[in-house]
């Protein structure tokens, strides 16, 4: 238990990414919501009907035949975790906060899999099929989505009506009432529609909201030392739980632990910083 502790804080304390700054949390409590970081793992709720942006390792049977995407009307499914990335080749880095009109990816947290879209016909509508394609080291124009806030925000926040336009086929993020009957029964289909409509219309809600990256602040005297940033990564994993993550709500189905989802992120921390990937101990 005490290993795994000391990895979830050393996980954070390395997903800085700032050289001689502090990071800051909100909480689900701020009345403006807490910032949407890239690194964040998040859901995405569909506005009108609340059912969450979903994927699983189950093919389109038409179409592309790529792993499918859905609506799904249970809260507690770690299978609609995803992950914010921006675009390739661009100076962004994780604990960067998001503005209205930046293209960005989603990476689904299960699959790996990016968040697509092309030409192919959606299976129930017939619009713009969206799918899970590519993978870690395979990614390509059709995962970029441009992020549109609604109203007078400027920057990406928590429970921020939003809408997700794709850059490839200028399809809007959509999802309707229309339900998937056999191997997805119960779940909405997920397509791109051209036309704004209130049915394009997403929020970010439940996940893990990583700090905002601050650099070269008043009074700053470089980096903490080991063991002052130890306690203060902790601190700082309170701050995301309650800024949306529940442990319990990702393990009652029996679907990726928090445990689990921590891991994969604080590894590809430790690995981008020179170090090794470790799993955490009970």
């Amino acid at each position: 238990m005490a290993l795994g502790f000391f990895a979830l804080a050393i996980f954070l304390f390395l997903g800085l990414d700032s050289e001689d700054g502090y990071a800051s949390y909100a909480t689900a409590s701020t009345s403006e919501g807490v910032e949407v970081t890239y690194g964040s793992v998040l859901k995405l709720t569909h506005e009108r009907s609340k059912f969450r942006l979903h994927s699983h390792d189950v093919p389109y049977g038409s179409g592309s035949g790529q792993q499918s995407v859905t609506g799904f009307p249970n809260v507690d499914d770690a299978n609609s975790y995803w992950i914010v990335r921006p675009q390739m080749g661009t100076s962004a880095k994780q604990g960067d906060t998001i503005k209205s009109g930046t293209i960005i990816r989603l990476q689904h947290m299960r699959t790996r899999k990016w968040l697509h879209s092309h030409l192919h016909a959606s299976p129930i509508s017939g619009n713009l099929e969206v799918s899970c394609f590519g993978g870690e080291s395979e990614s390509d124009t059709g995962d970029y989505w441009r992020l549109l806030i609604e109203g007078s925000g400027k920057t990406w926040r928590q429970d921020q009506r939003i809408r997700l336009q794709h850059v490839d086929t200028n399809g809007y993020l959509h999802s309707h009432d229309k339900k998937y009957s056999r191997i997805a029964g119960g779940q909405q289909e997920v397509c791109g529609i051209r036309e704004k409509r209130a049915d394009n219309v997403w929020l970010a809600a439940e996940g893990a909201y990583l700090p905002i990256t601050e650099s070269k602040l008043s009074g700053a005297v470089g980096r903490a030392s080991p063991i002052w940033s130890l306690g203060f990564a902790t601190r700082r994993l309170s701050g995301a739980v309650r800024g949306g993550l529940r442990e319990e709500e990702v393990e009652r189905r029996g679907g990726t632990s928090f445990a689990d989802l921590v891991t994969g992120l604080r590894n590809e921390a430790v690995e981008r910083h020179g170090g090794t990937s470790f799993a955490t101990s009970g």
